[in-house]
């Protein structure tokens, strides 16, 4: 399959998807990596606008990011989300010193955590990138592979493709250094072999390295585990009634939920895909209250990750009666009750976030 991407300015754009996984293919159109966007044509920014990008996460130095603007902040509706790698992306003298700078950018843990939560939990499609999309990008894509249950033969090649994709900058860094290292420049099939081999000499595994060192929770690695499976998309809505009791579902499978659905192919907007959930769910019909919004991330099997966004909603009436598919009963709740019978921490802190906002609504109302 094709994954790289050409464009005008652009270099070592590819697409990660079609790698055989731990649960099927990675998905294509769900995480891009690349070279730098500071050179995209309007022609460029034209083609990622057409790829339906929400979210851009930049590697750079922030000495970089400041001489040489992401392009891409042009767009309307992209998500900008500025991270720094341990030791910024340093040029390496040699092979052993190349080796030793990609160990140096996973030692620094809260750095890591960041980059790795953010690559889990951004809204997807989302471009990964650095200068070149060779080092930093590569060490955190070639994780990400690994992590998803990607072959270390299938992440290598990923990883030792960019060389070939690195014309211009090639070029430029030539001119600038003559004596430009060239197992830098261009990486043998045995170097993350040799990378992989001391970082796993230093934290065990990749498990040991995401929960040990990183201290990243249990729903969160799960999701890194299968953010390059199939996206889905859920609306649904913190229900309030007059008053302020909160609308909590217990599911057919026995746990306690906020009410939500997916979205379907004759929804017109994500608010019509709430009230037609809740509706469906619950025989209630949802007044929004709010544009304001929060999302969660997670992923409920493997190969799936699941986005679900939340509204502020009060109900307008109707026949209460649970949707007997999917749910056994419903329950108007105080928000104290509400919060310690919902079973996921992730709706829990939905909760606080509605009760917090619903309250200041009605501070602006009166």
């Amino acid at each position: 399959m094709l994954r790289r991407l050409s464009f005008e300015g652009i270099e070592n754009f590819r697409d990660v998807g079609g790698y055989q996984a731990s649960y099927g293919p990675t998905e294509c159109g769900v995480l891009y990596r690349s070279g730098s966007l500071s050179d995209a044509t309007d022609a460029d920014l034209r083609a990622i606008e057409a790829l339906g990008i929400r979210s851009v996460i930049d590697l750079r130095s922030d000495e970089v990011k400041a001489n040489y603007p992401d392009r891409t902040r042009d767009i309307e509706g992209i998500a900008h989300y500025s991270l720094s790698v341990n030791g910024n992306g340093r040029l390496a003298k040699d092979r052993e010193d190349m080796v030793e700078s990609y160990l140096e950018m996973l030692e620094e843990p809260r750095q890591a955590r960041m980059i790795l939560m953010a690559i889990a939990h951004v809204e997807k499609p989302l471009i990964l990138h650095c200068v070149a999309g060779k080092d930093r990008t590569g060490v955190f894509v070639f994780l990400t592979l690994l992590a998803n249950g990607v072959s270390f033969e299938d992440a290598n090649a990923d990883y030792l493709v960019s060389p070939a994709y690195l014309g211009k900058l090639r070029a430029h860094s030539l001119e600038r250094n003559p004596d430009f290292p060239k197992a830098v420049m261009d990486p043998d099939a045995l170097f993350m072999k040799e990378v992989w081999g001391r970082f796993i000499d230093v934290y065990g595994s990749l498990d040991s390295y995401l929960e040990d060192f990183l201290m990243m929770g249990e729903d969160d690695i799960r999701l890194l585990k299968n953010c390059l499976g199939k996206q889905e998309r859920s609306y649904g809505a913190v229900l309030f009634d007059e008053e302020g009791k909160v609308l909590v579902e217990r599911m057919m499978l026995g746990h306690f939920s906020l009410p939500k659905g997916h979205v379907e192919s004759f929804d017109q907007s994500p608010e019509e895909t709430a009230k037609r959930e809740i509706l469906e769910e619950t025989g209630l019909k949802l007044e929004i209250l709010s544009p304001k919004t929060t999302s969660i991330e997670y992923s409920p099997y493997p190969g799936k990750a699941k986005r679900v966004t939340f509204f502020i909603g009060r109900s307008l009436g109707g026949e209460e009666r649970p949707q007997k598919e999917e749910v056994s009963s419903i329950h108007w709740l105080d928000p104290e009750d509400a919060w310690r019978c919902l079973t996921h921490d992730n709706d829990r802190h939905v909760l606080r976030w509605a009760v917090l906002e619903y309250s200041l609504l009605g501070k602006k109302g009166s």
